[in-house]
């Protein structure tokens, strides 16, 4: 514990986006300062402490007064005013805030008590500090990488049709998957070569959603190309975005929504619904394509477009790989957020 500086605490057991941000910063962070990550869900290759290592967080890192706590979630403010304020250890607090809509009251309490305020989107900034850093997430772009052949790593994973599609996140309605299965029920038919993949978790209370919409697929005669995987393992997620030709995020509503840019890191095609910081990463016609929430009929008219030129798909998600390379990789992300961290701990300075 002696030497590191930024602690970034994951205490959350399921998979989730804000995992993936953890995991893409500090592995991005930890390659230029001391920095670890501290929970549950983490790759082994991932800098990590121990919760009983913070029992000698009472020392300081070399030539610094404080060490960092940057907590992404709730829970993880919480603990870190209790290692302030009930232990007195020597941290500064930053929290990094996701979500554009009101906040309760605990919560705005707590942020108001940290000593940074970071928001993913202006729109986040706007409902919890308008004077918060605002700093979009990035990808590792040495992890999701573009395939030299999709339609063979396609085939590789035994799922249907020629070529595929696909869309990842947890199966509820916030999720918008209803909206995708309606575009599908649309398209499929008219592209017979093409089949689709669906990962993510579904819990008890979204099952009768998930049966509902197995169900349409059924009506629609596409059941069977159509694939639900249920939740997998990170590393075939990354798989996934190899193997498909185009990515759709049809969600109601998104913190951030990392997929799009996992994705056109893949070099994948992808397109979203406007929720969360799909404008910001989401080229219209270059990268991919923007549709309104709940619009499944524009949905479904952008799958025919691109389903019918595949070419120019592709080509979108080799246009998608560059502009995250300029724009969105956790190493830019990294270098912003030591910004924040050393306007609160200058490099040198100890008590």
């Amino acid at each position: 514990m002696k030497r590191i500086e930024v602690v970034a605490p994951n205490i959350k057991r399921h998979q989730t986006g804000v995992t993936s941000t953890i995991i893409a910063a500090v592995g991005a962070q930890a390659k230029l300062r001391p920095v670890a990550a501290l929970g549950f869900g983490l790759p082994a290759s991932l800098p990590q402490l121990r919760w009983r290592d913070l029992l000698g967080a009472w020392s300081r890192p070399p030539g610094l007064s404080h060490r960092i706590w940057h907590a992404r979630r709730p829970d993880e403010m919480m603990v870190g005013l209790l290692l302030r304020h009930l232990l007195r250890q020597p941290w500064k607090l930053v929290f990094t805030s996701h979500d554009a809509h009101d906040h309760p009251k605990l919560y705005r309490w707590m942020a108001a008590r940290m000593d940074a305020i970071v928001a993913s989107t202006r729109a986040s900034a706007d409902c919890i500090d308008p004077a918060a850093h605002v700093i979009g997430h990035g990808v590792d772009a040495q992890a999701f990488t573009p395939a030299p052949d999709r339609a063979a790593e396609w085939r590789a994973l035994g799922l249907p049709g020629a070529y595929g599609l696909g869309t990842f996140g947890r199966i509820r309605p916030q999720k918008g998957q209803d909206v995708l299965v309606r575009a599908l029920c649309e398209t499929l038919p008219r592209h017979p070569d093409a089949g689709y993949v669906i990962a993510g978790l579904t819990t008890a209370a979204h099952r009768d959603f998930e049966a509902g919409l197995r169900a349409q697929l059924a009506a629609a005669g596409i059941a069977d190309r159509v694939t639900f995987l249920g939740e997998v393992e990170a590393a075939m997620i990354r798989r996934l975005y190899r193997a498909v030709s185009l990515y759709i995020q049809p969600g109601r509503s998104e913190g951030y929504g990392l997929t799009p840019i996992e994705a056109m890191a893949s070099g994948t095609a992808a397109i979203s619904t406007r929720v969360g910081a799909a404008a910001d990463m989401v080229i219209e016609g270059v990268t991919g394509h923007l549709v309104d929430v709940e619009d499944w009929q524009a949905m479904a008219a952008r799958l025919h477009e691109r389903l019918s030129d595949m070419a120019g798909t592709l080509a979108m998600g080799v246009a998608g790989r560059a502009h995250v390379l300029a724009q969105h990789t956790a190493q830019i992300e990294a270098q912003r957020l030591f910004a924040v961290y050393d306007m609160l701990v200058p490099r040198g300075e100890r008590p």
